[in-house]
């Protein structure tokens, strides 16, 4: 446990866990670690982390996807519509647009609110990521095929059949 929490909170961790490790259930001491190291100056300060956060040059849409959902854990933001909107964002520009102009022009004004977690904006990122890399791309680096396009509302179909339990 040292490893993960760091040795300057070794002490903290014998005294306050371990001290009373019979006593305390897994979830009971996680609990306690989580209000320990998660305070709320902390979220609020990896939120504007989160707001500020953009794709790096060199990383991929699966990598800044991994790095974006760790701010977005600590910062205690649970995927969203509004944490797809603000990840759509923090893509690079031109993933961005490419992103935007794909969704409005095959499902209108209302993808907005059709979008419902980062995952179903990553699945058409990686596609739209992988035709950047193609020689025969270049006039247009993100076109996006027809099975592609409907990735996005079959992906949608089958998240709300599963929430609805058929």
């Amino acid at each position: 446990m040292a490893l993960s929490i760091g040795e300057a909170n070794l002490d903290w961790y014998q005294e306050t866990i371990e001290s009373h490790s019979p006593s305390y259930s897994w979830e009971e001491a996680k609990d306690i670690i989580r209000k320990h190291f998660e305070n709320p100056a902390k979220a609020i300060e990896m939120f504007g982390r989160l707001l500020s956060s953009k794709q790096r040059n060199n990383e991929t849409v699966s990598d800044f996807t991994a790095r974006f959902n760790r701010l977005a854990q600590t910062a205690q933001c649970t995927d969203s519509n509004m944490l797809a909107r603000i990840y759509i964002n923090s893509l690079h520009d031109d993933l961005n647009l490419h992103i935007r102009t794909v969704l409005s022009s095959n499902y209108g004004a209302t993808f907005l609110q059709d979008i419902n977690s980062i995952r179903e904006v990553e699945k058409l990122a990686s596609g739209l990521e992988v035709h950047k890399h193609q020689p025969h791309a270049a006039s247009t680096p993100y076109k996006s095929s027809k099975s592609e396009r409907h990735g996005f509302k079959a992906a949608k179909r089958g998240h709300s059949e599963s929430s609805n339990g058929t």
